[in-house]
């Protein structure tokens, strides 16, 4: 195992595919600065907050999604960061839009969630599937509706699928929560 320095990361001075892979998710999505980051093996990246809070991501390539989990408490977190996944929020406009069904609507809360810095979501429709225990027929339909009503963009870019929210189409509700109490 080894440490990987701010030097390290900064030039993506990894041994394998897979852990580049994993640092570059990491670095769009941690302040990288703030946790040691750790060369496991050639698939895993073990990364300790301040802490010692420890969480080992890995590369799936068969589905190309990152995956972590907490070896420690043997709980499997797919995906993200567990602490933000602990909740998910769907912003007011989203649950009002009827042409969004309720899959949808969960569906936008986790890329919401997921998409925290950048506005970048990498999840696998598995991952999707497996967190909302549904099919993966129904998540590729969420994401249709959720293309068609212009609230994410898809790119594939080497068979990797990149979700970008599109906030700057998105209409927000203009009638404040306190009103419907």
């Amino acid at each position: 195992m080894r440490l990987l320095t701010k030097e390290d990361i900064s030039k993506n001075n990894v041994e394998t595919i897979s852990q580049y892979k994993i640092l570059d998710y990491l670095k769009h999505n941690l302040n990288i600065d703030e946790f040691d980051v750790y060369l496991q093996d050639k698939d895993i990246i073990k990364v300790v907050d301040k802490l010692d809070d420890t969480l080992y991501f890995s590369y799936d390539k068969d589905t190309r999604s990152i995956t972590y989990e907490d070896k420690i408490n043997n709980i499997d977190k797919d995906m993200g960061l567990w602490w933000l996944l602990k909740y998910i929020i769907i912003p007011d406009f989203i649950l009002e839009n009827n042409k969004l069904n309720p899959t949808a609507k969960l569906l936008m809360g986790i890329i919401n969630s997921l998409s925290f810095k950048d506005n970048v979501c990498f999840a696998s429709n598995e991952y999707f599937s497996k967190k909302l225990k549904v099919s993966k027929r129904t998540i590729t339909s969420s994401l249709s509706v959720l293309k068609q009503e212009n609230l994410i963009r898809i790119e594939v870019i080497n068979h990797l699928r990149t979700i970008y929210l599109n906030y700057d189409n998105m209409k927000y509700s203009s009638t404040p929560m306190e009103e419907n109490f």
